[in-house]
C-alpha cells in the first residue's frame, strides 16, 4: 500500500517480446527499456532532415555532446529559479529529499547551494548520484508485450 495515497497497487508480471522471444526477466526488461529510451531521441533526431555539413548529424547516444560553458548563478537567480522550477510535490530525487521541503527551506540554504551549484560549473563536476534517474515505463495501449507502447 502506498503510504501517501492510502492506495494498493495492483502489479502484474510484464512480458516484453524481444525479436520474437517473450521475456518476463526483470533484469532483462529493465535493460531492455534502459536501452530503447535512450535511443529513442537520437532515431528521431537523425530522422529530421539537416543541411548538408550541419552538426548533428547521425547522432547516437553515444556521440559526444561538446563542451558546455556555463554562467555563475547569483542567489537571487538560482533562488527564483528553484522557486519556479521546483514542484510543490512529495516527490524525491535521489538524495530522498522531497521538493516540497526543499521549496519551504531555500530562503535558509540558497548561499550554500549557490555555492556549490557554481563550484560544480567551475570545477566540470557534477555528483554522480544527481546523474541518475528513475525511469518508470507506462503503457499507452495495444500490445502490451510490445515495448514501443510504453512511454518513460
Amino acid at each position: 500500500m502506498s503510504e501517501l495515497t492510502k492506495k494498493n497497487k495492483i502489479r502484474k508480471n510484464l512480458q516484453i517480446k524481444i525479436d520474437e522471444d517473450i521475456i518476463s526477466d526483470p533484469c532483462r526488461i529493465s535493460d531492455t527499456f534502459n536501452e530503447y529510451f535512450k535511443n529513442v531521441p537520437y532515431e528521431i533526431l537523425n530522422k529530421i532532415p539537416c543541411r548538408q555539413g550541419a552538426k548533428g548529424s547521425n547522432v547516437t547516444a553515444d556521440s559526444p555532446v561538446g563542451q558546455n560553458f556555463l554562467c555563475p548563478y547569483t542567489e537571487v537567480g538560482l533562488y527564483n529559479l528553484l522557486k519556479v522550477k521546483l514542484k510543490n510535490k512529495r516527490s524525491s530525487g535521489a538524495d530522498d529529499v522531497p521538493s516540497f521541503l526543499i521549496r519551504r527551506i531555500i530562503g535558509y540554504i540558497i548561499k550554500p547551494m549557490t555555492f556549490l551549484v557554481n563550484l560544480s560549473f567551475c570545477s566540470g563536476i557534477f555528483p554522480s548520484i544527481l546523474k541518475t534517474c528513475k525511469v518508470t515505463p507506462l503503457y499507452k495501449g495495444n500490445d502490451s508485450k510490445d515495448i514501443s507502447n510504453y512511454r518513460p
